[in-house]
């Protein structure tokens, strides 16, 4: 009696998990990440992926996932196969543009000594995307250029803060 309901009970869960439709999995994975719930959400991810291959918001979802593990060139990845299946997600794409650009000019202040400057063009990135922990890693690494120890060290916790396990 036990087996057959523990086979009924995984037949109707399996069912469900398969007739879910990718746009509910997508939500439900948007909602994962704003608690920070990324692992979670990744494989909500993959699974409206397995539904739907070309289901381009799962591609976005993904690489505004990357995004939050601080993984630029992956989300950048992700979003560019959004915008080969559906040129809606241009704009997407252009703002992980403007990321890469602002770091560049934001490397390029800080070796020009212009730090103020480098940390407007930070400032930028976390006004827009508060949940990209590099942002906050390169304000970080600017203070450390500074000499300012307390204010690097401040930098660094926030990055971790948006991401525990951020690499750098």
């Amino acid at each position: 009696m036990r087996k057959n309901l523990l086979l009924i009970t995984i037949l109707i869960y399996g069912s469900f998990l398969f007739s879910q439709d990718p746009e509910i999995l997508f939500n439900q994975a948007n909602d994962r990440m704003k608690k920070g719930e990324l692992e979670q959400a990744d494989s909500l991810l993959k699974e409206s992926l397995k539904i739907d291959p070309s289901f381009a918001p799962a591609h976005i979802g993904f690489s505004e996932l990357w995004l939050r593990k601080g993984d630029l060139v992956k989300a950048n990845e992700s979003a560019t196969k959004a915008v080969q299946m559906d040129e809606e997600f241009r704009s997407w794409w252009n703002g992980l543009n403007d990321i890469r650009t602002r770091i560049q000019n934001g490397k390029r202040n800080v070796q020009q000594g212009q730090f103020d400057v480098a940390m407007q063009e930070y400032q930028a990135i976390v006004d827009k995307f508060p949940y990209f922990p590099e942002a906050q890693f390169y304000m970080g690494l600017t203070k450390f250029r500074q000499k300012d120890i307390e204010g690097a060290a401040f930098y660094f916790s926030e990055a971790l803060k948006i991401y525990p396990g951020h690499q750098k």
